[in-house]
């Protein structure tokens, strides 16, 4: 995800000299920054996106047999767990999320 971002963020910032239509430059726009998106809500810390290994990996031994614990219990309750989770977070988080994924697009757009 974060390699096609930063292939369409070059591509708009090289739009003018390639002479694209506006057209191709507003659909890259929107590569870009769903590509963010979901690089960022896949490093989120809920089994079975990437972040929970990620997590996973970086904690304490201890503290990391727990967490595993915790994932087993929680993928046991399943798909609809997950999405609730996800629906949850949504909800709760979604302001500051897309202000973190809006700076990095900004970032890589300029």
């Amino acid at each position: 995800n974060v390699l096609l971002a930063v292939i369409f963020a070059v591509i708009i910032r090289f739009g003018d000299l390639l002479t694209l239509p506006d057209s191709f430059i507003g659909l890259s726009w929107y590569i870009v920054y769903i590509n963010i998106l979901l690089a960022l809500f896949n490093m989120l810390p809920f089994p079975p996106l990437d972040g929970s290994k990620i997590l996973k990996a970086l904690l304490p031994y201890r503290a990391a047999q727990n967490y595993q614990k915790f994932i087993f219990k929680f993928e046991s309750l399943g798909l609809f767990a997950t999405f609730a989770l996800i629906f949850i977070f949504i909800n709760l988080f979604w302001a500051p999320f897309s202000k973190v994924v809006s700076t990095i697009v900004y970032l890589l757009l300029g």
